[in-house]
């Protein structure tokens, strides 16, 4: 059950969100550390796995057991988790014995959710005040104080975000509001969060985007499609993948094998077997070279090349070096980077 968890974990880390380096060991041994801009070890290597940083805290995992550390490396809350996961509006979900509750900064459980034992974490971390719970067979949503404010009715639910939450009834998908009122019916074959205003919604075989009414506003016709983020969405056609914009119009034509949404002006894209970064005019601002590579984020990428782990700056120039060789970097996230140093020889992070 506990690696199931982990594993479901690390897939959302590396599909949801900006960062596609997961936060976890290597499998050929070494340990875990955080670097600043200056290329100098602020937390020197010594975990077991580790987070990025979020609102201050950084999950590590010590020994078999997960706690956390502040900014300046200080363990503020001692290893005694089975999982640990990020703070997110001041509270982060962590599990003892297979029991799930919330913790605040000062490590005290600050909520305890109706049933546990429940594989409830569905969207994980609180999000607006509230986050979905398992409660036997259906979702429901729960606040801060550990109160179930929408009683459990729905199939699946996400997080909230813009006010709403996308819910699944008998196989179709809606959204609801915060008090739990459905504002858009239960119509669509799969439905993502909110973001700049739309969300990406599938009929049938196809992905279009709403907006806060229920009105479709870009017709379903991508085979697959990304939230809008600066202004522009990722979308695939058939094999290959462009942009549009928020009236639905291709402005980066599809062309790509692959494709991330926009992080500080740049989007990271695939051609065949090589990444490399186009600019917000569809422009290549960083030539396909990259085998490895994340999002910009604090000005800096990570990327894999020429062998080494190393951090490119926005004309693709290396600005930063880890003081160690590196079999795998983070993003940086509150001005430090997690760094993976010594697996075994001949592994790979």
């Amino acid at each position: 059950m506990k690696k199931s968890i982990i594993a479901l974990m690390l897939t959302l880390t590396t599909l949801s969100s900006s960062q596609p380096i997961p936060a976890r060991a290597c499998a050929g041994g070494g340990s875990g550390g955080y670097i600043n801009q200056n290329a100098e070890f602020v937390v020197p290597p010594q975990f077991a796995s580790t987070t990025d940083f979020s609102e201050g805290l950084a999950a590590v995992k010590v020994g078999e057991k997960w706690g956390y550390i502040d900014l300046t490396g200080k363990l503020v809350i001692s290893p005694q988790f089975d999982i640990a996961l990020s703070f997110a509006d001041e509270l982060a979900a962590v599990q003892i014995n297979e029991k799930w509750s919330y913790i605040d900064k000062s490590g005290e459980i600050a909520v305890v959710p109706p049933q546990p034992d429940h594989s409830i974490l569905f969207t994980f971390s609180f999000s607006q005040g509230l986050v979905a719970v398992k409660i036997d067979d259906k979702y429901g949503y729960m606040d801060k104080s550990g109160q179930v404010v929408v009683p459990p009715q729905f199939d699946v639910a996400r997080k909230f975000t813009q006010g709403f939450a996308a819910v699944e009834i008998d196989t179709k998908w809606g959204y609801i509001d915060k008090t739990g009122k459905l504002v858009v019916r239960p119509q669509f074959d799969n439905a993502e969060s909110f973001n700049q205003g739309l969300a990406a919604v599938q009929i049938e075989e196809k992905w279009g985007y709403i907006d806060e009414t229920g009105n479709v506003v870009i017709s379903p016709q991508f085979n697959q499609a990304t939230r809008f983020t600066e202004g522009l969405a990722a979308v695939k056609i058939e094999e290959k993948w462009g942009y549009i914009d928020e009236t639905g119009k291709v402005v980066i034509s599809l062309q790509f094998d692959d494709a991330k949404e926009f992080a500080e002006g740049l989007a990271l894209v695939r051609v065949e077997a090589k990444l490399g970064y186009i600019d917000k005019s569809g422009e290549l601002a960083i030539p396909f070279q990259f085998a490895r590579a994340s999002n910009f984020s604090q000005g800096l990428a990570a990327v894999h090349f020429n062998r080494a782990w190393v951090y490119i700056d926005k004309t693709g120039k290396v600005a930063l070096q880890p003081p160690v060789a590196a079999a795998n970097l983070g993003i940086f996230s509150q001005g430090l980077a997690r760094v993976w140093v010594n697996p075994k020889s001949g592994s790979r992070c």
